[in-house]
């Protein structure tokens, strides 16, 4: 019995095998067809994003620019510490500033007495 069942796995194993040849092969003659397929994809997408860039570089071109234009020339970090050191200095727009009457010490023996009991 177990002879029959190693027998039908070999055979198996065979006939499985030459399927995996047959699709490796037809793998192989379709390889520079979809090759060629992916080669015209990208050459479009290429073009296309080329065709972009260069409307946006055109647009940007005309568009007018100011003669002084404020750019920091020190980088992000410079940006940043000067955004951040500007609004620690500007007043705060969400609260309002009250003035409380500081009121004098009461040194009464009773009423510290009354109040721990």
């Amino acid at each position: 019995m177990l002879e029959e069942l190693q027998a039908l796995a070999l055979l198996a194993l065979v006939v499985t095998h030459s399927f995996l040849v047959r699709g490796c092969i037809g793998i192989h003659r379709e390889l520079p067809e979809q090759g060629q397929q992916i080669s015209n994809r990208i050459e479009r997408t290429s073009d296309l994003l080329d065709e972009m860039a260069q409307l946006i570089a055109d647009l940007a071109d005309s568009i007018p620019t100011s003669g002084g234009s404020a750019q920091p020339s020190g980088g992000i970090g410079e940006l940043l510490s000067g955004f951040l050191m500007s609004k620690m200095n500007m007043a705060s727009e969400h609260g309002t500033t009250q003035e409380w009457e500081i009121l004098q010490a009461n040194d009464d023996p009773t009423t510290l007495t009354e109040t721990t009991d």
